[in-house]
């Protein structure tokens, strides 16, 4: 069949539009529709592996949220940290918030600290709230008022 009602397919699968929603069929749909050479299914699927870090990060939500594909945290969290390394913000804090959360990961305050820590010295706004808030309770890191205090003005 068409590459484009492939992907087509895999999308109303994936929503659940027409035929009963299916993470199992969206994702075969999809990945034949990569196969066969479709833009955006080769984004997602292809461009991933190649290393674009913003294509890891989508997917790494897909994961998350269990979109096109069966939810799996642990896959989530293996993409964010690609992503991540890269130096992608939104990865960064959505991996600390994974290691905070003890979601497809083991709980980790020092290792959440950590990647909140990157993300709002790459610019990430929310990242530099949580970092304040984190500062000032001491989870995860040597409680400081004054760095606290820093964070919360930016």
């Amino acid at each position: 069949g068409s590459v484009e009602a492939l992907y087509q397919l895999g999308g109303l699968y994936a929503e659940g539009r027409g035929v009963s929603r299916s993470a199992i069929k969206a994702t075969k749909h999809f990945k034949m529709a990569a196969e066969g050479g479709h833009r955006s299914a080769l984004y997602e699927y292809g461009a991933a592996e190649g290393g674009h870090r913003g294509a890891q990060h989508d997917l790494a939500m897909c994961y998350l949220n269990g979109i096109g594909v069966l939810k799996n945290p642990t896959a989530a969290v293996k993409w964010h940290l690609r992503a991540a390394k890269q130096g992608l913000a939104s990865s960064q804090f959505r991996l600390a918030m994974c290691y905070m959360q003890g979601e497809g990961v083991r709980q980790r305050p020092p290792d959440a600290f950590n990647w909140m820590l990157e993300a709002a010295n790459n610019g990430h706004t929310e990242a530099k709230f949580l970092v304040a808030q984190l500062y000032h309770s001491g989870q995860g890191v040597d409680k400081c008022e004054a760095t606290a205090a820093c964070y919360f003005a930016q």
